[in-house]
This record gives C-alpha cells, structure tokens and sequence, in this order.
C-alpha cells in the first residue's frame, strides 16, 4: 500500500502487487483528463487487478459528483454509464481545514466516508478507510520521519485484526463482485464465508504472522521513485532523456523494509511469567474440655502430600521446554522447575495438615 505521482499529473493511492496497481486504491487522472471508457470520469475509487480497474468502483466527474457506481472488467464498466442509482449523496472531494491539515477522497453527506488520503500540517499521512468521519478499517500510517505502520483503525484505535471496512457505496472494501441476492440459500452463505481472506495466524507457540500490506505479501518493496523500473524519464517525445535511477541504483527495488521480504510480521509470543504463589499459614482451633471426640486431645499432622503448603504440582505450561523459559526454583515443590502450575491438595484439602 502506497501512493504515486506519475509526470503526467496522474496520481495512485492504494494497494500495489508487483508495481501494478492491485487491490483498492484511488486513481486521480491529471488536471483537464478524463479515463478511458469512463467519459466525464476524473476520480476512481475501487478494485484493481494487475494494474487495471477489475471489480467493483466508482467513478467521480471533476466536481465530485458521483456519475456511476457498478462493477468494471478490463477497465471498462460492465453496468449501465453513467447512472447513480441511490449513491448521489456520495462525493470526492478536496478538503483543506483551517489548522492545515488536508484530505483527498470519498465523503458521505460531508463526512469522510469510504476510502481516503489524510494529510497532517507536519507531513504524516494516513491512507485508508473511513466512517462517519473517523478511521475504520484498513489502512497505513506514514509518519514524518518514513516509520510506517499498517494495521486496522477504529477511530484512533489500531489493531493487527481485520475488520470489514467502509469501502465504496454499499459495499464491503474487498468487495469485487456484485452484491447478492436476499434470497441466497444459508449453503452459498456458507460458502462466501469460508472464502474470506485470512490476515494473521496464530502459532502453537503464542506467536503470531500476519500478511504484509505494504508489500501485499510479496516481500518485494519498488522503489517509489522509477515505479519499479530502474530508470528515470524526462521530457516527453523525442527530446525526453533516461537515466538510472539514483534512489534504488537502477535495481528497481527490493525487499521490503516492513516485513524484511518474508510478506508477513511475526510477531513473538509474550514471555511467561509465572503467577504469584500466596501461601497463608493455617493455625488449626480445637474445641475445649476433657479428652474425647471433642476434647484438646486430638492431635493434628502436618501434611506429608504438599509438604504443609496445601498445593501440589498440577501440570507443566504449555511452552515450558522452550529456550526462553529458564528452571526457577519453586517454594512449594521445593526444587528447581520449569514454569508449571499448582492445584489444592487432595489429601488435606488446601489445609497443610490432616
């Protein structure tokens, strides 16, 4: 996930798989053009695949007004263009705000709705989805100093978990095909469930790996500058010149600097620490008067089975061979262990004596 400026004008915010344009993005054609097969057309919002418009997407004039939300194939609108249906109040629009800061793309009523560019006054950049006005869903996170983070936002809340997004008008932001039919049986249901795309999993060990945006899994990162190509272009016709390009000395890239060129963040499992152990002494009363049954004469013994603690070894935990867990010496099973956990003795039930 990333943006691009093309010579023309042209402008790209979204996902990329092997330099194209793949997955959701916006595509601003350059000031006075308009896209191909989409007459009127300037702003597009929606599915990409291998660097053309493929899926669902909407197409926006000059002035933001919505002029046909459908689904394309090849570039090309599959659906009846131009028509709105019952999108109108959806816009793109250009918002520059009194502190400085600006966004560029999808509102909904006047509100930052669907899939849009964040711009702070100190040159952080946000790029993803929104709702009612705040972040939601998917989306990267490009701090002044280049750190980037990728994840999921609820408001100013981020998480690694996937969350169904905004996207475009009416639609779920991984959305490529034609919304379905109310009278769809629970067995196609099912089906359109388990097709869901997984984003992070969960080892045995704790850890956890979770699918690279930046490089949509790729573990390749272009360089930004020549699109991937090594070289740089100036001009136009016979009076343009080439020239390697300096930023990635003509490699055209290489592996990503988020995930490393795995295509995916491992993330290790949190260090266990062994739960605190209370013991409290236990000072057994007898009732009082002569010897019997109830008398002072019954004597008391200190439990042979917990040692007089009232615990005993329950089981190990679950990683206790791992190198990061060292043997400690435990109080109550008397020597050293690896990390484990107690239960109340049986035989004296939790007393320490019997």
């Amino acid at each position: 996930m990333g943006a691009y400026l093309w010579p023309s004008g042209n402008m790209y915010f979204g996902n990329f798989l092997n330099n194209l344009k793949h997955g959701y993005g916006i595509d601003i054609a350059a000031q006075g053009y308009e896209f191909n097969n989409c007459p009127k057309a300037r702003y597009y919002v929606g599915n990409f695949s291998n660097g053309v418009i493929s899926g669902t997407g909407t197409c926006y004039d000059v002035s933001g007004t919505l002029i046909y939300y459908g689904e394309f194939k090849d570039s090309k609108p599959t659906g009846t263009y131009p028509s709105t249906g019952s999108y109108s109040a959806y816009k793109f629009q250009t918002i520059d705000y009194s502190n400085g800061d600006k966004y560029v793309g999808e509102t909904y009523n006047g509100n930052r709705h669907g899939y849009g560019v964040y711009a702070w006054k100190d040159g952080r950049i946000w790029i993803g989805y929104w709702k009612d006005g705040v972040r939601s869903g998917q989306g990267i996170d490009i701090a002044s100093n280049g750190v980037i983070l990728i994840g999921y936002w609820d408001g100013d809340t981020r998480s690694d978990a996937p969350r169904v997004a905004s996207g475009a008008p009416g639609k779920s932001a991984s959305s490529s095909s034609s919304s379905s039919s109310s009278s769809s049986s629970s067995s196609s249901s099912s089906s359109s469930s388990s097709s869901n795309p997984v984003y992070s999993i969960a080892n045995n060990d704790g850890s956890t790996m979770t699918f690279c945006f930046v490089c949509n899994g790729t573990g390749k990162s272009g360089c930004v500058a020549c699109n991937g190509s090594g070289w740089l272009t100036f001009g136009y016709g016979m009076g343009a010149t080439r020239t390697i390009c300096r930023i990635c000395g003509g490699t055209g890239g290489g592996l990503c600097n988020v995930c490393s060129g795995k295509g995916f963040i491992y993330t290790e499992a949190p260090k266990y620490t062994p739960p605190p152990v209370t013991i409290t002494p236990v000072t057994p009363s007898y009732g009082s008067g002569g010897s019997g049954s109830s008398g002072s004469s019954r004597s008391t013994t200190r439990c042979t089975a917990c040692n007089g603690t009232g615990q005993v070894f329950s089981s190990y935990h679950a990683n206790y061979l791992s190198s990061d867990y060292a043997k400690t010496w435990c109080s109550i099973c008397e020597k050293s262990m690896e990390p484990h956990y107690h239960k109340t003795c049986v035989s004296c039930d939790g007393k320490g004596y019997r």
